[in-house]
């Protein structure tokens, strides 16, 4: 909150965060798994920590991108783009797909902010046809890579369980909302949802601080985001926290781990908060 970085800065901080992530990632590919190919089954455990952190370093160097300015503007666009492609074939190859999502979702927000004034009756649907026309383009190999990165090695549901239990959880909260499963477990299992499994295994009762803490940072991300969109690098930290806030639709420790895995995050939103009250 305290933080404050120009544009300098800022751009330097991110530059090594993602080269850490980029050290990681090709550590992790090269030494878990195979290299760059597709495996039919998950070659690493961390890769639902990892993949968030891959996200991040995505969405910071997307909106490093859009967000440059100054005679280092066009360096920054194809530097920052380069790297966030990067970030994301990381992705694809650990097959962290919650964390594909995120950044997916997060830099078409971006696009779609940093570009909406000036074309706002093609942005939309100019963006999908944009993608509609590059996935035909591509060649067969990378759309493979693809397909096989989100349905290798799944022969009926794709959610791994999750669904089933997600509706499971619901129909505990069904009976006894106010306590859920804290006083009865249900052998419900691990739910891979934040607000979810916070309701499920304390009650509407016991969850409501943790809820609205969550929500409470959702909504100020949100606000500002609506305020400010990427109109300068500075703000780039609004998305970098409202990527994990995705995931954690996802998977049920973040946006707060695991472990230290968004410090970062927390880390960029806060030096975008600073810049947006000055």
């Amino acid at each position: 909150w305290q933080l404050k970085m120009d544009e300098n800065k800022l751009t330097g901080l991110i530059l090594v965060f993602t080269m850490g992530i980029v050290v990681v990632g090709v550590s992790l590919i090269f030494l878990q798994g195979s290299g760059f190919s597709i495996s039919e089954t998950y070659f690493s455990d961390q890769k639902n920590a990892v993949g968030p952190l891959m996200a991040t370093a995505a969405v910071l160097n997307a909106g490093m991108a859009l967000g440059a300015s100054g005679k280092r503007k066009v360096f920054l666009m194809i530097l920052g783009l380069s790297l966030a492609l990067f970030c994301v074939l990381m992705i694809l190859t650990i097959r962290a797909r919650a964390a594909l999502l995120a950044a997916t979702l997060v830099i078409a927000l971006m696009l779609f902010q940093r570009y909406k004034n000036k074309y706002l009756l093609l942005s939309f649907w100019g963006a999908i046809l944009l993608v509609v026309a590059v996935f035909l383009l591509l060649p067969h190999s990378i759309k493979q890579y693809v397909y096989q990165s989100l349905f290798a090695g799944f022969s009926g549901d794709i959610t791994s369980g999750r669904m089933a239990r997600n509706q499971q959880a619901l129909q505990v909260l069904a009976e006894n909302p106010l306590f859920g499963q804290l006083l009865n477990a249900r052998g419900v299992g691990i739910v891979h949802n934040y607000p979810l499994f916070q309701v499920l295994n304390f009650g509407l009762l016991m969850a409501a601080p943790l809820l609205a803490l969550y929500f409470y940072l959702l909504f100020v991300d949100i606000k500002a985001i609506a305020t400010k969109g990427i109109s300068a690098m500075r703000y780039v930290g609004l998305y970098a926290l409202l990527a994990v806030f995705v995931v954690s639709m996802f998977e049920y420790s973040f946006p707060y781990g695991p472990g230290t895995t968004t410090v970062m995050n927390f880390i960029f939103f806060g030096i975008a908060l600073q810049n947006n009250k000055s």
